[in-house]
């Protein structure tokens, strides 16, 4: 199941937070900006559970050969053509067609069966579709044993769900192989690397940081979870949950008039859903937002948190970078609001982190059925 499009900035990850001193500066916040929910008492709206001390899985960052293998298909994928794959299972970055059936409590999800081409690795399905297609060969199915997010925005009713895909791989797509010498190698004039064993070890140190942000990206969803479930709440801003609900609904509908159609179309024909409950679970997806900027809010009151130059200065540099423009662009584009929160959003999730205590990692084993099918599509 993809995600929701979300019509609010996407937060983007910063790698530290500089601690606050006496020497910060604090010039880039606007002389007149007020916080976020200054308005509200958020204690008649939340009570703060623990969002210190927890604890969170240590995750092994070790780098295997398969993820330099991967990474240098990566690096190598302008030099390479793409070839129909037959004999071998998917490896991640490859192109796959699939056909799939989700099934909760038994039964068929709704909205919850279709086809796709994806990349594999990049889906954007929950986690563990990507992992569980690896190793799969065409015109071959298998069955996911998996579990939505939770929360799980698009249907707050699926949060924490088991849910199962059986999923079959019509055909794969990959990269052809390169005879990898040292003379291909130099010959590509890349000043990182100029032999094959040096490529080999930039592609791993690509991976083993991408390793690092994945482990890091779990420690937030795994924490954040805890510090939500550990909040009680008594109500919500209804203000605040409109507002949002009204701008997302504004942009699907630019969306839609992209595309010459009503918003009933555009429910119905591009999200799968008719218009009342997209509309239903557009303002679910917004009371869990607005909750969370709450929570949000409490904290950076609580800790008496405030964004100095230099992290306003990195942050923007990364919302930037992950954007495709400019940091010029930006604050022309935007409140002082939103990027104000997109970039505090870091700075919290950096502190519930840093200050949250990882244990050891229970041994799991993946679980995924694969079966031959039969031919037909």
């Amino acid at each position: 199941m993809k995600k929701i499009i979300s019509a609010a900035l996407c937060a983007t990850m910063l790698l530290g937070t500089a601690a606050l001193t006496s020497c910060d500066s604090y010039k880039k916040t606007p002389s007149d900006f007020k916080l976020p929910y200054s308005d509200y008492n958020l204690a008649d709206y939340v009570t703060l559970g623990e969002y210190k001390g927890l604890e969170y899985t240590e995750i092994d960052t070790t780098v295997t050969s398969d993820q330099i293998d991967a990474k240098i298909k990566e690096l190598l994928s302008d030099y390479t053509t793409e070839e129909l794959i037959t004999d071998r299972g998917a490896q991640y970055g490859d192109t796959l067609s699939i056909k799939y059936t989700g099934f909760v409590d038994g039964e068929q999800l709704e909205n919850g069966s279709g086809s796709d081409t994806i990349t594999l690795g990049s889906s954007g399905y929950i986690d563990g579709f990507d992992a569980g297609l690896v190793g799969v060969k065409a015109e071959e199915t298998t069955t996911l044993h998996l579990t939505f997010p939770d929360p799980y925005p698009n249907n707050t009713d699926l949060s924490g769900k088991a849910v199962e895909f059986i999923v079959r791989v019509n055909s794969i797509r990959g990269a052809s192989d390169i005879d990898l010498t040292d003379e291909f190698i130099a010959g590509l004039e890349k000043e990182e690397y100029t032999t094959v064993d040096g490529l080999r070890a930039y592609a791993e140190k690509l991976a083993l940081e991408d390793n690092k942000e994945s482990a890091r990206d779990k420690a937030v969803s795994e924490l954040w979870n805890k510090v939500m479930n550990s909040c009680t709440f008594t109500s919500v801003p209804e203000k605040e949950v409109s507002d949002y609900a009204d701008n997302m609904m504004s942009q699907y509908k630019a969306y839609a008039d992209n595309y010459s159609l009503t918003m009933e179309e555009f429910c119905e024909q591009m999200m799968g859903m008719d218009y009342d409950t997209f509309s239903s679970q557009v303002k679910a997806y917004a009371e869990a937002n607005i909750k969370q900027e709450i929570v949000l809010m409490s904290i950076v009151n609580a800790e008496k948190l405030r964004l100095t130059d230099k992290e306003y200065d990195a942050g923007m540099e990364k919302i930037a970078e992950q954007q495709s423009t400019t940091v010029e662009q930006l604050e022309s584009n935007y409140d002082f609001e939103i990027l104000w929160k997109s970039i505090m959003w870091d700075k919290i999730l950096d502190f519930i982190v840093d200050n949250g205590k990882p244990v050891a990692a229970a041994e799991t084993t993946t679980s995924a059925d694969t079966t031959e099918a039969d031919t037909a599509a």
